[in-house]
């Protein structure tokens, strides 16, 4: 395949997954988010190593990283996106801390685990498969509150249909900061 049909597939991929995410976002109430996500796979760093990288049926990240060990895309993309646990890294004495995520960014990231899912998964795609994903990679390194919120809002993704999900996330990101959430009494 040339170059180029694989440069319209890569962009094709990144818009249907921005696409998804974007709307998801909207329905929550993070239009900025929404709009903004994931901007820098447009970035030449991020989209030609896409393009390179490209199979069509698995991250060009993943295979980056198999090529060389490391990927230059996801350095880059991180590096520039807060719904990512990685941007939430920090070093003490050497020593990696994860600081706590802001629920909007960490809505963002659930809604991209999500979105992800279902643009890799395709047809196989099922409600469990983000929590699955998430599960088996062990060494993220999430903020305990983080971690723990995650995994909650996953897992209630997983029982729940997806518009009774987005009035939960509505309601989740409209609660106070301190004390239980009145979509948490519902579940």
């Amino acid at each position: 395949m040339n170059k180029l049909k694989i440069a319209f597939k890569h962009f094709r991929t990144i818009n249907k997954h921005k696409r998804l995410v974007m709307f998801f976002c909207f329905k929550v109430g993070l239009i900025s988010q929404g709009i903004k996500h994931d901007l820098s796979k447009y970035s030449r760093i991020e989209f030609w190593n896409g393009v390179k990288y490209y199979t069509g049926i698995n991250s060009p990240i993943s295979n980056e990283k198999a090529d060389k060990g490391y990927s230059l895309m996801w350095l880059n993309h991180m590096a520039k996106n807060k719904h990512h646990w990685e941007y939430w890294i920090y070093f003490k004495l050497g020593v990696p801390y994860a600081a706590k995520m802001p629920k909007n960014y960490l809505v963002e990231h659930v809604i991209d685990s999500i979105s992800a899912a279902k643009v890799y998964g395709g047809k196989n795609f099922t409600h469990d498969a983000p929590l699955k994903y998430v599960q088996k990679e062990p060494y993220r390194l999430y903020h305990e509150d983080t971690r723990h919120e995650v995994l909650k809002l996953l897992s209630i993704y997983a029982k729940m249909e997806e518009k009774a999900f987005i009035k939960y996330l509505r309601n989740y990101l409209k609660e106070a900061e301190y004390g239980q959430s009145k979509s948490d009494q519902d579940w």
